[in-house]
């Protein structure tokens, strides 16, 4: 007898292994039923596991309401919308009591257990008393996938007739299916690719971005393409979009507070340790900034473009009037130099010769301006066009000196007070230039 009774107990758990293995196989080999799809045969006799049945079951089929419609309503205990339309259901229900099966579907993935889902359709008194609620189900979770509950699964004939909200939950509509007349619900069509992890619209999570109002996002540099500025604009000439690609923050600060004709030259840092201005001229590292925006003017673009870096970098710049180091060209006597080259420039630091022929002589002032250290101011007085003689490398400035002294013009320091771009930390967190 007592060797009788544990084969007995060894065969019935291995039965139920059995069972939970093949359910579980079977589950993970059927594929989703979308709408207008048959329910496979093999599922409609799968038992499901029930809570609250009017007759007192506590397994049914789907297979045991074949020929009525049938209203899946996936559904959790933490879900306002899903409890507050119980009443609802519980009308219709009472409404069409032969032809209507609803069976409420409570997941293993909502994170309910069987006790607390009895516990609320007990608690909500006539507001669902009446209706069954699968429990611990992972197999029609699976079958009909969806993202947002509650979302409710109309069935008739084996057939996906329509998934909806629970607006569509209306006696006409049930009573369209049932009497074979046109039914047209408004169609429930959840994104189920969407990665609630992953930011949106991106990689096509959530769709591709049409849809976006206003944006604004910083990235590193991308390779490959051009540094450049371009603004989208709609029919009235307002701004929607504005973008800069591969720019140094430097520059992007320059773009948002109107300072390109400020050159690199007159920018400067406000140290920490050392509360003083520093120059800062090198900014190797490049970024690209992006506004979506309801159409705008280029100086409310702008102020929100100022307040996205701020709020990233932790700087805000402004302008200010300072005593500065400059290099000041004056004229001691400019001889116009007769080589015969070509009309024109030539600024190449891989040439052996560079030269200015019969141009004015702000076309080197500005190029310079961008690639020495300190701010350079033309006093020369000159306004007619010059001939002149370069180094190599014009960012050399004992070359550039001897080279212009040659030719009658002085390059020295001397003190200026010039309109500065100046940086200065507005928080801790700043990013350091």
């Amino acid at each position: 007898m007592y060797k009788k009774t544990i084969f007995s107990i060894v065969m019935a758990l291995l039965c139920l292994s059995f069972t939970s293995y093949s359910q579980k196989k079977r589950t993970a080999d059927w594929p989703p039923v979308e709408m207008g799809g048959v329910v496979p045969d093999r599922l409609l006799d799968e038992p499901l596991e029930i809570i609250n049945d009017p007759n007192g079951r506590t397994v049914t089929t789907l297979k045991s309401d074949k020929g009525k419609l049938i209203i899946l309503d996936f559904w959790a205990t933490w879900c306002g919308a899903c409890v507050s339309a119980f009443p609802k259901l519980d009308s219709l229900q009472k409404l069409f009591p032969e032809s209507l099966r609803i069976l409420l579907v409570n997941s293993k993935n909502t994170g309910d257990s069987p006790e607390k889902v009895k516990a609320l359709l007990e608690r909500t008194g006539n507001s669902g008393d009446k209706l069954s609620s699968v429990v611990n189900d992972t197999l029609l979770s699976k079958l009909f996938r969806h993202q947002m509950i509650p979302h409710y699964v109309w069935l008739r004939n084996d057939t996906v007739l329509a998934t909806t909200s629970s607006s569509e939950l209306s006696a006409d509509h049930i009573s369209n299916v049932l009497n074979f007349r046109v039914f047209k619900p408004n169609i429930k069509e959840d994104v189920l690719d969407f990665d609630l992890d992953k930011p949106l619209f991106f990689g096509g999570n959530g769709g591709m971005g049409d849809q976006i109002l206003y944006r604004s996002q910083m990235s590193g540099a991308i390779s490959g393409i051009a540094s450049q500025t371009l603004a989208t604009k709609n029919k009235s000439g307002m701004i929607e979009r504005y973008c800069c690609l591969n720019a140094s923050r430097i520059d992007l600060f320059r773009l948002a507070y109107n300072a390109m004709s400020i050159p690199r030259s007159r920018i400067y840092i406000m140290s920490d340790s050392l509360n003083v201005l520093q120059r800062k001229t090198e900014d190797p590292r490049n970024f690209c900034f992006e506004l979506i925006c309801p159409p705008s003017g280029i100086d409310v673009v702008k102020a929100r473009m100022r307040t996205q870096l701020e709020q990233y970098f932790g700087w805000t710049a402004a302008f200010e009037e300072k005593m500065v180091t400059c290099l000041v060209l004056k004229d001691v006597g400019y001889r116009k130099s007769d080589s015969g080259l070509p009309v024109g420039y030539l600024f190449n630091s891989q040439e052996s010769r560079n030269y200015i022929r019969g141009q004015q002589l702000s076309l080197l002032i500005n190029y310079l301006n961008q690639k020495l250290p300190l701010p350079l101011l033309d006093e020369s007085g000159s306004s007619t066009p010059v001939n002149l003689d370069l180094p190599q490398d014009l960012t050399n400035l004992p070359a550039l000196k001897s080279c212009l002294e040659k030719q009658g013009l002085s390059l020295t320091e001397q003190f200026r007070t010039l309109t500065v771009l100046v940086f200065r930390p507005v928080n801790k967190l700043k990013i350091s230039f």
